[in-house]
């Protein structure tokens, strides 16, 4: 649990779950505006994150990456390199 501590206080502004039972841990990056793209600085900084937390907590538990958006991402090269889900708003509010 420490080092879980640890690796959030590496990266604040990370939200991360942990799932004991399925033995994964989800690294969830955020969205910010309409249309939104991941370029390859932002896969750059997704990857260092997930890095950064194996490093700090040793895991051998699988760490995922999921984009919560308020507008589903351009599916391009590197939103399929790094991003492992996705969660937009329509899908959260469908009716």
């Amino acid at each position: 649990l420490h080092k879980i501590f640890t690796a959030i206080e590496a990266d604040a502004k990370a939200i991360i779950e942990v799932d004991l039972p399925a033995q994964t841990v989800t690294i969830v990056a955020t969205g910010e505006k309409e249309s939104f793209g991941i370029n390859n600085i932002y896969a750059e900084r997704l990857q260092l994150r997930k890095s950064i937390f194996r490093q700090a907590t040793q895991t051998k538990k699988a760490v995922f990456t999921t984009l919560l958006t308020t507008y589903p991402a351009i599916k391009n090269m590197h939103y399929l390199g790094e991003i492992d889900n996705e969660i937009s708003m329509d899908k959260l509010f469908a009716l």
